[in-house]
């Protein structure tokens, strides 16, 4: 009888130490550096039986790996499923500023069970990589998509409630405004895939748009999470600095008129290789991401139509020949504008719209002078 209550007493405990499991989704605020301009979203597991706070952290990456850079730059760097103590993970977001928010799951002890049975078999050497895909396999869309997993039908995942975006691009658009470079840069090398539309449940990819998923998610028929905390304020405000980018191809516009009205033939020619050059060599660049790359939004990329990778060779060519390249480029041009227009993609030409005006003066003066 005694050997009876002993092991009575350890199951009723062990189950109890099951049932005090609590499962909640952090969601913390952008940063000022690109990396975190899109926010971060974790799971966070307390179990006071056994007195441990735990993270899992879809977003860390081994930045001493061989070749790191390279493999970045590829699409090729593997980001792990990490668990560190939740003091530990809130102590970086207190050093950069960022806000945290926690929103629990109000889960039974077996599916709070089943959740962390499968984030700890994610977590096992063999299942822990993944190759990062910023659209479409993220910290953010593993946390969507691993809770539904684990619950079954029981667990029915809820839509973002508000979609201010009409494509991928869009969004990102948004969030990179506090960095115009960046933003005209990047909008230069994602290609067609970012001009899908999105939906309450793609539009997830984002950890703002996560938790307003799991604010509409249910398990068995009732709403699955609470209203979401602020456990950590943001102390950090980002401000929006003029559109640089604009700013300097508008004085890059000027200078060209300017240089070409004046019949300053010599320095206007120079300006014109040089622009020619730069853009090839961009041009250069939306090529390799597409083709070089694992990037998914890099591919089908229309930009290569104005930024054309030829101009590394057309910038330093003579006479007819140049004549010649000026009329194709003037032609891929036109068409980099009709894939803007018609929709087929969208191009950066709010921003980038005085260059392309600077590339066509460009390539018309350069083939009226070669018929001279």
């Amino acid at each position: 009888m005694k050997r009876f209550l002993v092991l009575l007493l350890l199951l009723l405990g062990a189950y109890a130490g099951q049932s005090q499991k609590r499962i909640s989704l952090l969601t913390c605020g952008t940063g000022h550096e690109l990396y975190s301009l899109f926010g971060h979203a974790a799971i966070r597991i307390t179990d006071p039986a056994v007195g441990t706070d735990e993270v899992y952290n879809y977003g860390t990456f081994n930045g001493f790996e061989e070749n790191f850079e390279i493999k970045y730059l590829r699409g090729k760097l593997l980001y792990y499923l990490a668990k560190e103590t939740f003091p530990d993970f809130l102590q970086t977001y207190v050093a950069e500023g960022r806000s945290v928010q926690e929103q629990v799951l109000r889960l039974d002890a077996t599916a709070a069970q089943k959740v962390y049975e499968a984030l700890e078999t994610n977590l096992l050497p063999q299942n822990a990589a993944y190759k990062y895909d910023f659209l479409y396999d993220n910290c953010a869309t593993r946390i969507r998509d691993i809770v539904p997993a684990a619950l079954g039908s029981s667990y029915q995942v809820g839509g973002a409630d508000s979609i201010p975006y009409r494509t991928f691009r869009n969004s990102i658009d948004d969030y990179l405004a506090p960095r115009p470079w960046q933003k005209f840069g990047i909008d230069l090398l994602l290609g067609r895939p970012v001009d899908q539309q999105v939906s309450p449940i793609t539009m997830q990819y984002l950890p703002d748009y996560l938790r307003s998923g799991m604010a509409h998610s249910r398990y068995a028929g009732q709403p699955v999470a609470s209203a979401p905390e602020i456990i950590l304020p943001k102390t950090v405000r980002e401000k929006h600095p003029p559109d640089w980018p604009l700013d300097l191809f508008l004085v890059l516009l000027g200078v060209n008129v300017i240089l070409w009205t004046a019949n300053v033939s010599g320095a206007a020619e120079v300006m014109s290789r040089s622009v020619i050059l730069i853009t090839g060599m961009l041009g250069c660049l939306v090529v390799f991401m597409w083709a070089g790359t694992d990037h998914q939004a890099c591919s089908d990329n229309w930009n290569f139509l104005w930024m054309l990778p030829t101009g590394i060779v057309g910038a330093f060519l003579r006479g007819s020949l140049f004549r010649k390249y000026a009329l194709l480029a003037a032609i891929g041009l036109v068409a980099a504008l009709v894939v803007h227009w018609t929709g087929i993609q969208q191009l950066p030409f709010k921003t980038g719209w005085p260059l392309a005006v600077v590339l066509a003066i460009n390539y018309g003066m350069i083939y009226r002078r070669s018929l001279a």
